[in-house]
């Protein structure tokens, strides 16, 4: 699944769509050229058997886009509040002791390099890639160590309390993050959706063709085309394009940062 979820948003489309056009395109001839015919008792099973699967599709299709969808958001915010700490942090720094921003500065661009690195760009372990731990429990060393020199300083004892609010804050945020699974479609739940949305395409196909054979064409692929578009919208959700393309104005702004 992650593999095909890897593909190209134009290439998961194109097979979603693919699959259920080519076996309306084996079967609606069939029907038109009397090659498949059914009694009027199976044409009034037909029909309402496609309306209750098309309905349970629907109804299976909803339910994991709601859950996906969250999921993939959820992930975001975390993503956007850990940022925005890292943002407050630096800020805290350059105000209270500007001899520290450098230091500071170095230990989290490390930290973030690694984090895009190796729990965006790619799919970290639960409880986070370990380079990239490796690199926070760096920075957390000059946080101990500029928290000793900041309390011996009774001048900026008091306005170091905010730094460190922070920096307690980031750690429960990448906490967060990286105990909490992001989107992924369990292998049951797209081979059911597959299943019932095949389903629903063959029955419609196998419906009676009509007094024109054009209409029964647009009846059948219509009803294709927006199954396979419909499951394209569900692995687009959870592909790893549609995760980048929503991380990356965040990842631009937090490298703009230590540009400067």
């Amino acid at each position: 699944m992650d593999t095909f979820l890897g593909f190209p948003t134009w290439l998961i489309i194109g097979i979603c769509v693919l699959v259920p056009v080519v076996v309306c395109l084996i079967i609606v001839p069939l029907v038109i050229s009397g090659k498949y015919k059914t009694q009027a008792e199976d044409d009034s099973v037909i029909g309402p058997s496609a309306a209750f699967l098309g309905t349970a599709f629907t109804l299976l299709l909803a339910f994991v886009i709601v859950n996906v969808w969250s999921a993939e958001s959820a992930r975001e915010e975390a993503l956007f509040r850990e940022f925005s700490q890292v943002e407050d942090i630096m800020l805290e720094v350059s105000v209270i002791d500007p001899a520290m921003e450098k230091e500071f500065h170095e230990s989290l661009q490390t930290y973030v390099n690694s984090l895009i690195a190796k729990e965006i760009e790619v799919s970290p372990p639960i409880g986070g890639d370990d380079e990239t731990n490796s690199a926070f429990q760096a920075f957390l060393k000059v946080v101990d160590k500029s928290q000793v020199e900041l309390s011996a300083d009774n001048t900026k004892a008091t306005e170091a309390n905010g730094l460190f609010t922070e920096v307690q804050q980031l750690i429960s945020e990448r906490q967060t993050r990286v105990n909490s699974g992001g989107a992924h479609l369990d292998v049951i739940f797209v081979a059911i959706m597959a299943l019932l949305g095949l389903m629903t395409v063959i029955l419609v196909s196998l419906l009676p063709a009509t007094s024109s054979k054009k209409s029964k064409w647009v009846q059948s692929l219509s009803v294709a085309i927006t199954t396979g578009l419909i499951m394209s919208m569900v692995f687009y959700i959870s592909s790893v394009g549609y995760s980048h393309r929503a991380e990356q104005g965040q990842i631009e702004r937090i490298l703009e940062l230590f540009s400067k």
